[in-house]
């Protein structure tokens, strides 16, 4: 299941974005 690595880059993408903004 990749459920967990899904979720982390998802979560990775939106902290980037965030910070980025």
């Amino acid at each position: 299941s990749s459920t967990f690595v899904q979720l982390s880059y998802y979560s990775f993408r939106f902290a980037i974005k965030f910070l980025t903004v």
